[in-house]
C-alpha cells in the first residue's frame, strides 16, 4: 500500500536522489529509522527505483535510434541483460507481435551508434531480424527533467572512472560513496569528488522514478505514424497535450513520428489512441507494438502525473 508519506518520500526523492535519510526524516516528520524502512520498501516492491539519469545534452549524445527487433524467445533473457548493461539505451521493452523487443539509444556520434546497432546488437546469438528508425527530434521524453532544449553540447572529456561510477548510479542511485569506492578500488574521497562533480556539471541526475504500473498504468504501448510534413509540429503540439502521452520523437525515416501512450488498461490505450490522437488532423497510425514488460526505463513520469 501507497501511503501519503510514502508519496511525500517520492517526491522529495524526485527532486534529489541522494537526499539524505536524516534529511528525508526532517521534512516529512519522521524518524531517520521509518525513512529508511519505507524507501527499503519502496524500492523492493518495485514501487519506485531511484537512479542517475543521462543529461543527453550536457553529454552531447546528438546520435540516437529507435530499435525494433525479432528475437528468438529462448534468448530473451540473455539479450536483456547484455542491453540493459549499456548505459547509452535508456529504454527496453518487451512487445507482442511481429517484433518482441524495442529499445532507444541515444550514443556520442552516429558511427558509434552505427556500430553498435550493426556491429555489436545485429551480431547477438538470438537476434533474427530488426528495424532501425534514426531519431531527428525528442520532442517528448526527458523534458520535465533536464528542459525543453534542442542542442547538444560538444561531448565532454569524460574519464574511465566517470563512466564506472556513472555506470554503477545507474543501477543504484542511492549507492554510498564508500560502497562505489570499494567496488571501483579507489579511496572514497576521489570517488566522492568526482560524484559531485557529475551532479554539479549536470552530467547526470538523480532521482527517483515512481514505477507507472503501480499509479494505474497498467498498459502502454508505442505506435509509429506517417504524418503531413507541413504539419508535424502542430501535431507534436497537440501529442503533447496529453500526460498519457509519453514519448514523442521524429524520425529521419519514414515513419514520422514514433508515440508512446499509458493508460488504465489495454482498453482506455486503445480508446485513448483511436479516439483522441489519431483523429488529430494529418495523422496515421501505421505500426502498433503493445509492450508486456519493461526491461528499462530510465526517464521516468513526476509523481504529480501519477498520483
Amino acid at each position: 500500500m501507497i501511503t501519503q508519506t510514502d508519496l511525500h518520500i517520492i517526491t522529495l526523492l524526485q527532486k534529489n536522489g541522494r537526499l539524505s535519510y536524516a534529511e528525508i526524516a526532517n521534512t516529512v516528520g519522521i524518524t531517520s529509522t521509518t525513512a529508511a524502512k519505507r524507501i527499503k520498501y519502496l524500492i523492493q516492491s518495485d514501487i519506485m527505483s531511484v537512479r542517475a539519469m543521462l543529461n543527453p545534452y550536457e553529454l552531447g549524445l546528438q546520435a540516437g535510434a529507435f530499435v525494433c527487433a525479432k528475437i528468438e524467445l529462448n534468448k530473451q533473457k540473455e539479450i536483456h541483460k547484455k542491453l540493459a548493461s549499456n548505459n547509452f539505451i535508456t529504454t527496453i521493452l518487451s512487445t507482442i507481435g511481429d517484433y518482441n523487443l524495442l529499445f532507444i539509444i541515444r550514443d556520442l556520434s552516429w558511427d558509434r551508434l552505427n556500430y553498435f546497432i550493426t556491429d555489436e546488437f545485429a551480431l547477438m546469438d538470438g537476434v533474427i531480424d530488426y528495424d532501425c528508425r534514426y531519431i531527428k527530434e525528442t520532442v517528448k521524453r526527458y523534458h520535465h527533467i533536464f528542459g525543453d532544449r534542442k542542442s547538444y553540447k560538444i561531448a565532454p572529456d569524460i574519464k574511465q572512472l566517470d563512466w564506472d561510477i556513472i555506470g554503477y548510479l545507474c543501477q543504484d542511485g542511492r549507492a554510498s560513496n564508500s560502497d562505489l569506492a570499494k567496488k571501483l578500488g579507489h579511496h572514497v574521497s576521489t570517488v566522492s569528488r568526482r560524484v559531485n562533480a557529475l551532479l554539479d556539471q549536470d552530467i547526470i541526475r538523480i532521482q527517483s522514478q515512481p514505477n507507472p504500473l503501480k499509479f494505474g498504468y497498467g498498459s502502454s504501448l508505442v505506435f509509429t505514424a506517417r504524418i503531413e510534413t507541413d504539419k508535424c509540429d502542430k501535431i507534436c503540439r497537440e501529442l503533447s497535450r496529453h500526460d498519457e502521452v509519453f514519448l514523442i520523437l521524429k524520425t529521419i525515416n519514414r515513419p514520422h513520428l514514433i508515440i508512446g501512450v499509458h493508460a488504465e488498461d489495454n482498453e482506455e490505450t486503445v480508446r485513448l489512441v483511436n479516439e483522441k490522437l489519431l483523429i488529430i488532423p494529418g495523422i496515421d497510425q501505421e505500426e502498433v507494438f503493445i509492450r508486456s514488460k519493461v526491461i528499462k526505463s530510465s526517464y521516468g513520469w513526476y509523481i504529480d502525473k501519477l498520483s
